[in-house]
């Protein structure tokens, strides 16, 4: 097979909505999957998965495409590198261009040796030489269960053990390097990354190993973790650990719970809360939150209050506030990490400290207002200058004023004039912080996306109006495309009365054209494959995805199509009306037409044959459409 026929076994072979499903939470609706779309932030979802044609599309930002189109956009690869990733998955072999064979034989080489190291670190671990970590991992309180289901290694304390191993698999120390496993010497040679610590692989949502943390046993040792340096494939700013396993309890549950640690999540997965991640160091990204998005509405931070990633998170309150889900900090007793806390609480006892999260920027205010509490004047102002602080970090104007009212009344404490006098001195604050912007209630935009999620806002999305034309006009035509990409013998009526000219959209006369040529010369009506032929230039293809993913109801289409076909046969006379009308106006202001001349006795005959202006005709109908005269 030549690379055509394989990209046709590809799309046939792969499941979309499996595929999907690897980075976002699919749910039903009617015939297709919906989710919160995965390119943009959104907090409705607007993006479906259409099973049966093999198409994905966001009627919010757009992004639409088919199997190979989605790996690229989600994973950032060029087209080979995504038909390989696909090929791969489906046992098929895709003929590369040099340049991209290279860069997908270098993340298949990190990957494959990746794999040979959590060989030997988990094979370390159940040998002789790993029982002592295996009697501290049972003391730190780690199940053999959890051990086999984190698939828990040790690295030997050992300066070339791991180094020796991968050579015996054909692996060079300059490739292992690249990976991150081993480090050159300054004498030559190389030496192992990790050496006497606790293996802890970081996988992929899909299972596979991009990297490893490691968790010294040596107490004279400074670094207590390290993680494998950034890689091919290991990106620590976008990677989080014990997303692979906790997926399916983050969707059911639909909130995600973050600790800092590696032993944080083995310890709460262990008391039977498995919605729990962690993110590889304290400074969460916007990486982070955007991947946690697509798998839950909620994201709870849950720290100590005085734990490293609680003040980098404070620090950076503007990334969590823009965050599509809606993200809350959970604070733990004094001087007690996850680890710590769910074995002295309990799992009850740990979902109850849960239960009283906080917004970031809620808790920031309580813990400047707790520490001014009791005073007044010139103390008062200070509290509110540090309120004010923390409030213009809030992006979404809505939001700044709900936590100005509710911290004036935190600060009032139920008097009255004690609230009203704070919420007039943080008032001034923010005018002093903030000069450019009038600040009040409901006096800004809201910056987070508020899609809606009913075929309304769909069929608006694909009927956005082209310049000149009608929207009603342009859902209508949407709708007959629509209606005949799910309908052979709907298609076939409006080939027999629908003219390639009849319609306003360039685009879509692009694809009506490929359609009737679809009807006249296949044996089986397969309008997907009309959607595969489009070209990518000109938004055709985005288009007829579009189409093909509206929701249309082809027996109401059916009842309506003579009646739309004429109203689009009407139109395009009135535009060629229009263009007529301007050519004549042009014609006499240059004297070359007299209101006596022949072709403008013609274009008056004309004008009143198809209804002109004021009549009865065609222009009557156009009004509905907000067409004036």
């Amino acid at each position: 097979m030549d690379n055509d026929d394989i990209k046709e076994e590809i799309k046939r072979r792969v499941d979309i909505v499996s595929l999907v499903s690897r980075y976002v939470t699919l749910q039903r609706a009617g015939r297709r999957m919906r989710a919160r779309c995965p390119f943009h932030e959104e907090t409705q979802p607007s993006f479906y998965v259409d099973p049966g044609g093999g198409f994905y599309h966001c009627f919010g930002c757009g992004a639409g495409g088919d199997v190979f189109s989605f790996l690229m956009q989600i994973e950032g690869l060029t087209f080979p590198e995504a038909a390989e990733r696909l090929a791969d998955m489906v046992g098929l072999q895709w003929r590369s261009s040099p340049g991209a064979k290279k860069a997908s034989r270098q993340r298949d080489t990190v990957r494959s040796v990746n794999e040979y190291a959590d060989q030997f670190f988990q094979q370390t671990l159940h040998s002789a030489e790993g029982a002592a970590t295996r009697k501290y991992l049972t003391e730190r309180g780690v199940s053999g269960e959890s051990v086999q289901e984190f698939n828990l290694g040790y690295a030997p304390d050992s300066w070339d053990a791991l180094l020796r191993f991968l050579a015996g698999k054909g692996v060079s120390g300059e490739v292992a390097d690249q990976c991150g496993l081993v480090k050159p010497r300054a004498t030559g040679g190389y030496y192992d990354t990790f050496r006497h610590r606790v293996i802890f692989p970081i996988y992929e949502v899909n299972g596979r190993v991009i990297g490893f943390g490691g968790r010294t046993l040596d107490p004279d040792e400074n670094a207590k973790y390290i993680n494998s340096p950034e890689t091919a494939l290991f990106k620590k700013g976008r990677t989080v650990y014990g997303l692979n396993l906790a997926r399916q309890a983050i969707s059911d549950a639909n909130q995600v719970l973050v600790v800092e640690g590696y032993t944080d999540v083995i310890s709460v997965v262990q008391a039977g809360i498995g919605n729990v991640v962690a993110c590889l160091g304290t400074a969460t990204t916007a990486d982070h939150l955007r991947l946690l998005s697509r798998y839950a509405d909620e994201i709870v931070f849950v720290y100590d209050a005085d734990a490293a990633g609680m003040q980098a998170a404070l620090r950076n309150i503007e990334i969590f506030e823009t965050a599509v889900a809606d993200v809350k900090v959970a604070v733990l007793p004094a001087g007690q990490d996850p680890d710590e806390a769910v074995r002295s609480l309990g799992a009850e006892g740990f979902m109850g400290v849960i239960e009283n999260r906080l917004s970031l920027v809620e808790y920031q205010l309580r813990m400047i207002f707790l520490a001014h509490e009791g005073q007044t004047g010139s103390d008062r102002a200070a509290a509110a200058r540090e309120a004010a602080q923390v409030l213009t970090k809030v992006p979404d104007a809505v939001r700044r004023d709900e936590f100005l009212a509710a911290a004036a009344d935190w600060w009032g404490q139920g008097n009255p004039a004690r609230t009203e006098a704070m919420q007039r001195v943080l008032t001034e604050e923010l005018r002093k912080v903030m000069p450019q912007r009038r600040y009040g209630p409901g006096r800004y935009g809201q910056a987070r996306y508020t899609g809606q999620r009913d075929r309304q806002f769909i069929s608006d999305a694909v009927s956005r109006s082209a310049e000149g034309h009608p929207a009603g006009c342009l859902k209508m035509e949407a709708a007959m495309l629509s209606a005949a990409l799910q309908d052979q013998s709907f298609a076939g009526r409006m080939a027999e009365r629908l003219e390639l000219e009849d319609l306003v959209d360039e685009r879509d006369r692009v694809i009506y054209a490929l359609l009737i040529e679809h009807l006249q010369s296949a044996e089986i009506y397969a309008p997907q494959r009309v959607i595969d032929k489009l070209p990518e230039e000109g938004d055709v293809r985005d288009r007829g995805v579009e189409l093909w993913m509206r929701e249309v109801d082809c027996d109401s289409e059916r009842k309506v199509l003579d009646s739309n076909i004429e109203k689009l046969q009407k139109y395009r006379a009135w535009r060629d009306w229009q263009e007529q009308s301007r050519q004549i106006a042009q014609a006499i202001d240059r004297g070359e037409l007299s209101p006596d001349s022949p072709e403008y006795l013609e274009f008056k005959r004309r004008s009143a044959e198809l209804g002109g202006p004021g009549s009865n005709g065609y222009h009557a109908y156009e009004a509905d459409w907000g067409i004036t005269n």
